[in-house]
């Protein structure tokens, strides 16, 4: 499905700063001082719509996150695309700086990867700022994966604001499923998506509501509070949080074990987390060793100790089940 909008609209600006104002701290207002696109509901076609836009072809190398969801990688290899792993640096989890500039100083220049996808994991602002000046620096485009970042920001630039390219994912749409649209401020890229694709018309039927995208990231911060509130009252862990210069929507509840914790002890104290956790999968460097890889094996940390708890999908009565051991 194709969904047409445009989001850079003065009267839905204002909308967004009146309601916004039910969260200390969310902003939305750069979302609309680019030019949006609406693709699909499809997160695969929007990447690849992405990867076009920069004639990325087979045989190209791009730099992406060790840790980042699956479907990047199909997209990616579909594509005939080379990855280049990036590992995660242990502040947000998310794509390392230094290890990004050290990977892409080995390469020669005919050799080097042809672009840089960052992902905003889990609802964290990754170190886009730091990232930014790599990309500049090497002369390469950069895409900022946002899907799981809406509403959070980094020293008040909104992910997936920042890259020549952002993707970014609205929870709720006319059609009441989620849906990715490109963003861009980079005027030959908005050529080129205004060729392919309808800008998004302020009064379309598919625009999102601002209410319910507020509410969204509203509850998701309230059930990562209570969540931290009752895991960190019986057991010692590391806790994936915003920082002083950051903001998270929080969608996702991360956390790491201490070396001598195990995750049936959480299960034994709070047998209700049992099918809510998730564990992280294998690192790409290590499902794919054949591929470059920049890093300190931090994710493999991750993957051994961490676990992660998709708030929205929380039920009633599980909630009400964990306000009950507070």
């Amino acid at each position: 499905m194709i969904l047409t909008v445009q989001l850079n609209c003065p009267s839905l600006m204002q909308q967004l700063n009146n309601e916004s104002q039910n969260i200390s701290g969310v902003r939305f207002n750069r979302y609309f001082s680019s030019s949006l696109f609406g693709v699909s509901s499809c997160l695969k076609t929007t990447l690849a719509t992405a990867f076009r836009l920069l004639d990325l072809s087979e045989g190209d190398k791009i730099c992406i996150p060790n840790i980042c969801p699956e479907i990047i990688l199909d997209c990616i290899f579909a594509l005939s695309i080379e990855p280049v792993f990036i590992e995660s640096e242990r502040l947000t989890w998310n794509m390392c700086p230094e290890f990004l500039a050290d990977a892409l100083s080995r390469f020669n220049t005919e050799m080097r990867p042809k672009a840089i996808l960052v992902c905003h994991h889990m609802g964290m602002p990754a170190q886009i700022d730091k990232i930014k000046q790599i990309s500049v620096q090497f002369n390469l485009p950069l895409i900022e994966e946002s899907s799981q970042a809406l509403g959070s920001y980094l020293d008040m630039n909104q992910c997936g604001t920042n890259g020549d390219l952002g993707i970014v994912r609205y929870p709720f749409s006319h059609y009441h499923e989620p849906y990715y649209a490109v963003n861009s401020r980079h005027p030959e890229y908005i050529n080129r998506l205004t060729q392919q694709l309808e800008e998004i018309k302020e009064g379309s039927p598919e625009v999102f509501t601002v209410k319910q995208i507020v509410n969204h990231i509203k509850k998701s911060r309230s059930l990562h509070e209570l969540l931290k509130t009752v895991l960190l009252a019986a057991h010692k862990l590391e806790i994936l949080d915003e920082t002083s210069h950051s903001f998270s929507n929080k969608e996702v509840f991360a956390a790491m074990l201490h070396q001598d914790s195990t995750i049936e002890e959480i299960f034994q104290a709070l047998p209700l987390l049992r099918d809510m956790v998730k564990t992280f999968p294998l690192p790409n460097h290590l499902k794919y060793p054949a591929l470059t890889y920049s890093g300190d094996h931090f994710s493999e940390e991750i993957h051994l100790r961490g676990f992660y708890i998709q708030l929205p999908d929380l039920r009633k009565e599980d909630i009400e089940r964990l306000i009950s051991f507070t």
